[in-house]
């Protein structure tokens, strides 16, 4: 569902609402309307104009002072997510994770279906979590299905062959399947290779990147 077929009667665009976890579509009015009603079942939300979740210091970006070209590029005109996914790779602090939150944000504005954000650290936390409490293949198939998905930091510590095999398997199925997946990284193919324990299933994933990835590397220039 997108703003453009979601009009209210007065012809302003409707947006979705939230309570912090889950999305709801007022199907009634939008945000100019609101005080013309009294409906129980938005009471407790607030609208969710904006892409949920972005950290605070993402919130306020100036595109304008990222520091490398191409992620600012990237911040602005990105929007090959109908058929591609996003690598955004190169050294720390010029503006991978920025753009990468901006290009987040404007995916949010035109869709406004579900994100799930995630620091290798947190992927790792979760697969780890759902093998000790039984539900690995539920979290395993919800970051499969996500219509949009950000992951952070890819490499920053040793990949396990278990984490492998289902970073793979998420990577493998959202790109077959046409799911737009944004991941930064501070390493390059071969830097990338030496963070995991399985060479092959490595070579595999970053198969994967070059088939179905643009690919944008991030200079301090």
């Amino acid at each position: 569902m997108t703003t453009a077929l979601f009009k209210c009667d007065c012809g302003g665009l409707r947006y979705p609402m939230t309570d912090g976890k889950k999305i709801i579509w007022n199907d009634l009015y939008c945000p100019s309307c609101e005080s013309k009603y009294n409906d129980g079942r938005f009471r407790d939300l607030k609208w969710a104009i904006g892409a949920i979740g972005v950290p605070l210091e993402y919130q306020g970006t100036v595109i304008d002072k990222i520091p490398c070209a191409k992620m600012r590029d990237v911040a602005s005109n990105w929007s090959n997510w109908g058929t591609r996914s996003l690598l955004l790779h190169g050294t720390t602090r010029v503006g991978k994770t920025r753009a990468a939150w901006e290009v987040y944000k404007r995916w949010w504005t035109t869709h406004y279906k579900k994100q799930t954000y995630a620091t290798m650290r947190i992927f790792e936390k979760n697969i780890e979590e759902g093998f000790e409490k039984f539900d690995h293949n539920k979290r395993v198939q919800s970051l499969i299905n996500v219509p949009f998905l950000f992951i952070d930091d890819l490499g920053k510590e040793k990949t396990t062959q278990r984490v492998a095999c289902d970073l793979f398997a998420v990577i493998d199925e959202r790109t077959i399947n046409h799911r737009p997946t944004i991941i930064t990284t501070n390493h390059n193919s071969s830097n990338l290779l030496d963070r995991f324990e399985d060479k092959e299933l490595g070579q595999a994933l970053i198969g994967r990147f070059a088939d179905y990835f643009d690919k944008v590397g991030a200079t301090s220039k």
